[in-house]
């Protein structure tokens, strides 16, 4: 086990994406499971407070510790095995995401889920039911998550299996060698839509799906099971600029009406998004005020006649058409890539130049509700006077919302308006987080969003599970609300 306690080594622990920076005792690194299930069991026999570290590139603050000590999984990094007949892949949470991306494409396979950051690991994006771009067909971790094995908070280790234990309408059981665990689920229907706020409750529920987007607060993974699916033969891409919003949403109308041809993702750009790029992208057309990125799955006989199709589709509704980006080659689609993730990086540059904490949000409406939120959020970010830039998976009405304070008082009216902007998507039957969780950034708002059954249920669940409160302190839930 390594062993960190010094501040200069500890530094990079404290902090996440979010620019939020806590205080630690020391660091922990398990070389292998043995000492990770000891050190769970240590603390929970002195009552030590653990948060554990994975990627740190969350953006809600959930590996920031804020007493204690931290618990890093980097180490725990390895493939433990691929069945490529059921197309079933076995790693250790430490595994980074691109790590496993391009394991899986040079045997001809992809795992579908890809949220932005590359070098994000496996555990740290089950336990707050990860997504991304592809989550517009695919949906998020949860539908490729068939097996955990689970540390609980006392150092048991319990192994779960998809589609084995559920519950029986609203209790589920979980049977450890010591304790036998009888979880009461509340009357309760989730929103029908991208959700990573809270736990995963619902009636005749998979036990699974309990600690997937659990924030490792009911227990620590220490194997993953994950399905994956072959590449397709050809994927097209394509950047769509427009210099007016109602070409722009009759365009993307069509998208989302398809029943062949559809993309398996849909990526939104505004205004300001596009003037933060254009230092990097000069290919990026002076007039345009909006950008949509697509992508289509297909064949190769019919992937030129879907070509056609869409950009067809782009010359009927974009006076910017001969603009158009696209991508048929893996390097062409790398370069897309690039051209997304470059817009958060920028973003979280500007946050630590101007020393503030993040504002960012992370809300998804029903689609009937979209274009009202749409409105209501550049109605509210235009009047505040405050810097901002909108982008995200507009085909899962799922956008991100950024807000960029210069200053102490800028900060102060973001968090204003931002509270404005999660109480609209609450309003409308939305949800808070659709992918990044709550962490310790939105519990204040988790509260106002939680059906308080639901609530009162899930703090039932922590305590049942982790009656010491040792595992992720802070991360849902504030421990007065256990008082």
């Amino acid at each position: 086990m390594i062993i960190k306690n010094n501040l200069d080594e500890i530094q990079d622990y404290l902090k996440d994406a979010s620019n939020i920076l806590g205080i630690a005792e020391k660091v922990l690194i398990p070389e292998n499971v043995d000492e990770l299930v000891e050190i769970i069991k240590e603390s929970n026999n002195n009552n030590t407070k653990l948060t554990f570290s994975a990627g740190g590139t969350g953006i809600t603050g959930s590996k920031v510790p804020f007493e204690g000590i931290v618990v890093s999984i980097e180490r725990l990094d390895k493939i433990l095995k691929i069945d490529l007949d059921n197309q079933i892949i076995l790693v250790q949470p430490g595994v980074r995401l691109k790590v496993l991306q391009d394991t899986l494409n040079e045997l001809g396979f992809f795992f579908p889920p890809n949220p932005t950051e590359n070098w994000s690991t496996i555990g740290g994006n089950v336990a707050t039911n990860a997504s991304g771009s592809r989550s517009y067909k695919y949906g998020s971790y949860r539908n490729f998550v068939n097996y955990l094995k689970v540390i609980l908070p006392n150092g048991e280790v319990i192994e779960i299996r998809r589609g084995d234990t559920f519950a029986l309408d609203s209790v589920i059981i979980i049977n450890t060698n010591n304790v036998k665990f009888i979880v009461n689920i509340p009357n309760y229907q989730r929103p029908n839509l991208k959700n990573a706020s809270g736990y995963f409750l619902e009636r005749n529920m998979d036990l699974i799906d309990l600690f997937i987007g659990s924030e490792g607060t009911l227990g620590i993974f220490q194997e993953i099971g994950l399905n994956f699916l072959k590449l397709p033969e050809s994927l097209i891409a394509i950047i769509v600029f427009f210099d007016n919003l109602d070409d722009m949403f009759e365009f993307l109308q069509i998208q989302n009406i398809k029943t062949k041809e559809q993309p398996s993702l849909i990526e939104y750009f505004d205004t300001n998004s596009l003037i933060l790029l254009k230092p990097f992208y000069n290919q990026i057309p002076n007039k345009s005020k909006y950008a949509l990125w697509l992508e289509f799955e297909t064949n190769l006989i019919d992937a030129e006649n879907i070509t056609n199709i869409v950009l067809k589709e782009v010359e009927e509704h974009s006076a910017l058409s001969d603009y158009t980006w696209y991508a048929i080659n893996e390097k062409e689609h790398n370069l897309f890539a690039e051209f997304r993730h470059k817009l958060p990086l920028q973003i979280n540059e500007i946050i630590t130049k101007n020393k503030t904490i993040k504002i960012g949000t992370d809300t998804a409406v029903p689609k009937e509700s979209f274009l009202e939120y749409f409105n209501y959020l550049y109605e509210i970010l235009e009047s505040s006077k405050l810097d901002y830039l909108i982008f995200g998976h507009i085909g899962d009405c799922h956008l991100h919302a950024n807000i960029l304070p210069k200053n102490k008082v800028e900060y102060n009216e973001g968090i204003k308006v931002y509270k404005k902007l999660i109480e609209k998507a609450i309003e409308l039957g939305g949800t808070i987080s659709a992918e990044h969780g709550i962490g310790k950034i939105k519990k204040e708002a988790f509260q106002k969003l939680s059906n308080q059954n639901l609530l009162k249920f899930s703090k039932q669940i922590k305590l049942f599970l982790d009656p010491k409160l040792t595992l992720n302190k802070g991360n849902i839930f504030d421990l007065d609300d256990f008082k």
